[in-house]
């Protein structure tokens, strides 16, 4: 038996007619993924039970859960039937259309043992809890299904009179190949689109129960329909209609041969979809281009540093920006999104100047800055006395010195003459 190796792992499922319930003889459909999946995750607890050894009494379980999310690059057809659990609905003459009717599966995932020897993982009474959907330039079209189950269990053969269809071949589809007609609806000059970003929600929830470590069904929510459109800003009218908070539909289709085609049409695109944010406004000089993009590209602070030249790149959503507090005039080409905490403060030029030259002293110095206060033993008969100098380099240093003390006393005429002649010894 040799250690299991994911690459080689087979996903598979089949749609159930009880929740809960793989069919008999199950005619499992073989999954095209890139990776991950769901996997059950524990709800325990521990005794508060008081004992005179101070330890834990008790650690119970309290529940399951299976959640997770499968990724995938689109290849026509993979999709289908989770289409139809995504949405509530079957499809009817190749359309299909947001419904009501919850439909859930058994997923199935095989890993070799190696000697003939398997391990079957099942999650039963799945539902698809929400969808991404990734289109970017010059990249395969990209995505993932959420999945929230019931109950895994673990076998090592499969389902008695279970079959596997193969996965299918047709080819991943791209942005650059096989996306078109798309539009959006009330333009007339249609944009140039740089990125688009689907997401389905169903908001589901589990429905625990009393008696049960499972939940005994999943109830859901509205579904929730958002993205972003990132485009090149070319004209006012889309970002007009999106200051006007207009609404509008956005099609596209994308296949890879006739016939192929996957025909989508977002009926109801509001602004939070098509989110407004200019890229390129951080650009100088005449035709420099940019984007009307609903991502942009900020800068983390957090852990202080110079702007300009610290702090970490990362993309944050357009809508981040809308009515965010300014602390200058911007943006201007040597200007940058920033993004803040409370209670961090923001310091001007001048004000980093005045700190500058408050502690010129200190910045400019490159040697470290040594305070000690020395415990001074002076030899027998002699005097120790401090003070600070100029060390010649516009800082300051300690120096010390050694008076003689005669055996007559310091206040006699000899004691005197001796604190005259000093020995000194410098630091």
């Amino acid at each position: 038996m040799s250690i299991a190796s994911g690459s080689g792992r087979r996903i598979a499922y089949v749609a159930e007619t009880v929740f809960g319930t793989t069919p008999a003889t199950p005619s499992f459909k073989t999954f095209r993924a890139t990776g991950s999946g769901p996997r059950t995750n524990k709800t325990t607890g521990t005794s508060d039970e008081i004992q005179a050894d101070r330890n834990v009494r008790d650690e119970f379980m309290l529940g399951q859960d299976v959640s997770g999310a499968y990724n995938f690059e689109l290849a026509y057809g993979n999709l289908d039937d989770l289409l139809e659990g995504l949405l509530f609905s079957t499809w009817a003459t190749n359309v299909l259309k947001n419904g009501t009717a919850q439909k859930s599966f058994t997923f199935e995932e095989t890993l070799d043992l190696g000697a003939g020897a398997k391990s079957f993982s099942r999650f039963d009474g799945c539902m698809i809890s929400q969808m991404s959907l990734a289109i970017a330039a010059r990249a395969a079209i990209t995505g993932s299904m959420t999945i929230m189950g019931q109950q895994e269990t673990l076998d090592t053969t499969i389902v008695t009179g279970a079959t596997y269809a193969a996965a299918g071949t047709t080819p991943i589809s791209t942005s650059s190949a096989n996306v078109a007609n798309l539009s959006v609806t009330g333009i007339t000059a249609q944009p140039k689109v740089r990125s688009l970003n689907l997401d389905i929600n169903n908001n589901l929830r589990t429905r625990p129960v009393v008696g049960s470590l499972y939940t005994d069904s999943f109830g859901s929510g509205r579904c929730e329909v958002t993205g972003t459109l990132e485009a090149y800003f070319e004209t006012n009218e889309l970002y007009a209609a999106v200051l006007a908070h207009g609404s509008g539909a956005v099609s596209f289709t994308v296949g890879n041969s006739t016939g192929n085609a996957a025909d989508r049409l977002i009926a109801k695109t509001m602004d939070s979809v098509v989110s407004s944010g200019f890229d390129a406004f951080r650009q100088s000089g005449a035709g420099g281009s940019g984007g009307l993009g609903a991502v942009l590209s900020g800068f983390f602070h957090h852990e202080g540093g110079l702007v300009g030249r610290d702090g970490v790149p990362r993309l944050v959503p357009a809508g981040a920006w809308t009515g965010a507090p300014r602390y200058h005039d911007g943006f201007r080409p040597d200007e940058v999104p920033a993004v803040l905490q409370q209670g961090e403060w923001v310091l001007s030029r001048d004000d980093v100047a005045q700190i500058r030259k408050g502690a010129s002293a200190v910045a400019n110095d490159s040697r470290p800055q040594i305070v000690f206060a020395p415990n001074i033993i002076p030899p027998p008969g002699y005097e120790a006395r401090t003070r600070e100098v100029d060390d010649g380099q516009g800082g300051r240093k300690p120096e010390i010195t050694f008076a003689e003390v005669t055996a007559q006393g310091i206040r006699s005429p000899q004691g005197q003459r001796a604190l005259k002649q000093p020995v000194v010894a410098r630091r």
